[in-house]
């Protein structure tokens, strides 16, 4: 039945591209595009707040939320930001906060976060895309360097290009990968 739908929430404006939502169901994230304007904003949606335009107003092109902790808090995507991709966290109480960039890394993504929003996977761009993970502690750093040095784990021949996926509490993450053979394939870790 019709009445059994969900309606457009309010304030959500037409051209909104939901991207994931707050385990509750009260915050929305994505991305947006104001029409006739030829860019892509991140956007925030809560019920108490109705929608705010995280990246309109100072950054420009091709920008998305793409993630959001289980409690609503922690938003991540990215921006397009002087000529690269540049991975985001948001929160309402810190506003947008651009994450920090070693040496030798020239941009990157936020794809996921986990429910409490302490780790935030996605991927950094060295020499070419690499999966990446991101905590406070640490700051951004390759996963592969972290299951090979940090965990021990044997990846000789292995390319880990993204991260695409974090468990709620961070123990597994999900992406792409090109095995030994040369081959693009899923893994978990």
């Amino acid at each position: 039945r019709s009445s059994d739908l969900a309606q457009i929430p309010a304030g959500m404006p037409i051209g909104s591209s939901p991207g994931s939502i707050s385990a509750d169901g009260s915050v929305v994230v994505g991305n947006y595009a104001p029409l006739g304007s030829g860019r892509r904003d991140a956007f925030v949606w809560t019920e108490a707040g109705g929608f705010i335009n995280l990246t309109g107003d100072t950054l420009a092109c091709c920008d998305d939320a793409t993630a959001i902790s289980a409690d609503g808090r922690v938003v991540v995507g990215y921006v397009w930001q002087e000529g690269g991709y540049r991975a985001f966290r948001w929160t309402s109480a810190e506003g947008l906060r651009l994450l920090a960039m070693p040496d030798g890394f020239s941009g990157g993504l936020a794809s996921d976060v986990t429910g409490d929003g302490a780790l935030i996977v996605g991927q950094a761009f060295t020499t070419g895309w690499s999966a990446a993970l991101w905590d406070d502690e640490h700051g951004m750093r390759l996963l592969q360097d972290v299951l090979t040095n940090e965990l021990g784990l044997n990846l000789d021949g292995w390319q880990l290009t993204q991260a695409g996926a974090v468990s709620r509490d961070g123990r597994y993450v999900a992406g792409q990968a090109i095995d030994p053979r040369g081959r693009s394939v899923a893994y978990i870790a």
